[in-house]
């Protein structure tokens, strides 16, 4: 049987999901100039115009494609027995390799096409 509250489902499905939305908005709308409120902000993100540019574009496809994975991910809490304890824990730790992947790739993406 399906259990949608199960903590590593939910987590993880949820998570991805609002990936999604915000990549999807920031591709929609991405910010026009470099600011500290509103998009992928980096000292490595804001070194100029073109560099910030790049960044928004790269930033939100990324975001895009690992809140796919979340998401894709999210449905091995409905085949394992993770317990709600061990399941919570797993899913935000997962949350958080995703979140560190997607600075340190889009970090990559900045210092090999402008040689920072």
């Amino acid at each position: 049987m399906i259990n949608f509250s199960d903590p590593f489902f939910l987590i993880l499905f949820l998570d991805g999901f609002i990936f999604i939305l915000a990549g999807t908005f920031m591709s929609i709308k991405p910010p026009k100039k470099i600011n500290d409120f509103y998009g992928y902000r980096t000292k490595a993100s804001k070194q100029n115009q073109q560099v910030w540019d790049f960044a928004q574009k790269y930033s939100a496809r990324t975001m895009r494609l690992f809140g796919l994975g979340m998401i894709i991910l999210s449905f091995g809490g409905w085949f394992l027995p993770l317990g709600v304890a061990v399941g919570a824990v797993l899913s935000i730790l997962l949350l958080l390799i995703f979140s560190y992947l997607l600075i340190y790739d889009t970090e990559k993406a900045i210092k090999n096409k402008f040689k920072t």
